[in-house]
Formats: structure tokens, C-alpha cells, sequence
């Protein structure tokens, strides 16, 4: 994976955001009207996209037309992600966008790190 550091504040906010569904159905999403990526959403995706991978450019691409269709909780960031259609779809090697976004609090501490997953 290509290494990512996320050294913005916000980011430390979204800790968690696009976290795939966990396996044991403990938490599952809620779904919502959609709408469209809030700055700070679209902001961690361009960051993450920003990166040199193959599919890259195509995500990126896809941005104005992606829409947010379900949250994981009244609090949560975690976040579903719909791209309307047409759009040209990326060609990746795996489901898990292949950028380690590592998010450290503001003393750099490491906390986490932000997963983006993919499904055509």
C-alpha cells in the first residue's frame, strides 16, 4: 500500500470514516436520503485520493457525482457512498482503495487510520 499521512486536524475528526460493514452485524448502516459529500467528506477523499494508484484518476473523477446514502449511527462519521451513474469505473486490484491514511492527533500520536473500499 502507499503510505498516506493524513496530517490535517479534520482528519483526526473522521477518524473511522468509510470503515467497511463489520462481519458480526452488530452495526449496520442507516440508510438515508441521499446527499451530496459534505467539504470535509469530499476534503478526506481528495486527500486520500491524491495519491499515485492505479484507479486513482478514475476515482477522483467520480467526486461530483458521488452521494452520500446511508450513516452508521447519529454520531458516527462512518459513512456509505453511492457514485451516480455514468461514470467510469476504476480498475483496481482489490475492493480496498491501496492508500495507508494514518491519522495522529494533534501531538502525533497515531490513532487510526481511514479505510476507503470500493464495489463496483
Amino acid at each position: 500500500m502507499m503510505p498516506l499521512l493524513a496530517t490535517r486536524r479534520r482528519l483526526v475528526e473522521l477518524l473511522g470514516w468509510l470503515l467497511p460493514p463489520p462481519q458480526n452485524g452488530r452495526m449496520a448502516p442507516l440508510s438515508i436520503d441521499p446527499r451530496s459529500l459534505n467539504a470535509d467528506e469530499r476534503a478526506v477523499l481528495e486527500h486520500i485520493l491524491s495519491a499515485d494508484f492505479d484507479g486513482a484518476s478514475q476515482l477522483r473523477n467520480q467526486l461530483d457525482r458521488t452521494e452520500v446514502t446511508a450513516v452508521w449511527g447519529p454520531d458516527s462519521v462512518s459513512v456509505d457512498l453511492q457514485v451516480r451513474e455514468p461514470c467510469e469505473h476504476a480498475e483496481l486490484p482489490t475492493e480496498l482503495v491501496p492508500v495507508e491514511a494514518h491519522v495522529h492527533d494533534p501531538s502525533g500520536t497515531y490513532i487510526g487510520e481511514i479505510l476507503v473500499w470500493t464495489d463496483r
